[in-house]
């Protein structure tokens, strides 16, 4: 677990300015927690982009040919019926299944990667028992930053000086 100092803020512009002291400050910012986004949060934060849309292509596009071969193999290789004299290979039939089942392996592999790398499903969290942390739900902007080996109370004054209500200890 890591050891991080919790700083709240009495809106997101105070929030924005402790992000950026914190990083010219060389510590590195953990996580926010805000009652609505935050414009431009993110990018402070650094936050990665999510790879849950390219889970989902990649299980849309296996789903979709898997069940075109499966359509194919069964009408031309496994039991090939010539009916009237129609080809066997027929794609204006085939290709409305297959289409609306990766479009359903597409939402299951999404959802399955989102609780994936969100780590859910988590019903408590050590944070959660930090006193104040509640107020993020409601009217708090919480900041977490990683707490450095050396000096901690350095980064407890700058946090106060960027206008904290309170800064508190917690792990992650």
């Amino acid at each position: 677990m890591t050891r991080v100092l919790l700083a709240c803020f009495p809106h997101p512009e105070a929030l924005m300015i402790a992000v950026r002291r914190v990083k010219e400050e060389g510590a590195v910012p953990v996580d926010a927690f805000t009652p609505h986004p935050v414009d431009g949060l993110a990018e402070a934060l650094g936050a990665a982009r999510t790879p849950v849309r390219k889970w989902m292509l990649a299980g849309g596009l296996l789903g979709g040919f898997g069940a075109y071969f499966t359509e194919w193999f069964s009408a031309v290789i496994d039991l090939p019926i010539n009916a009237g004299g129609r080809p066997l290979h027929s794609w204006e039939v085939f290709y409305l299944f297959p289409f609306e089942f990766g479009v359903l392996m597409a939402g299951i592999v999404g959802a399955a990667a989102l609780l994936a790398t969100s780590g859910l499903p988590r019903l408590n969290h050590p944070l959660f028992d930090v006193q104040g942390f509640e107020r993020s739900s409601q009217d708090g902007f919480i900041l977490a930053v990683e707490q450095p080996e050396r000096h901690p109370e350095r980064l407890r004054d700058m946090l106060l000086a960027s206008e904290a209500l309170w800064v508190r200890e917690g792990k992650t």
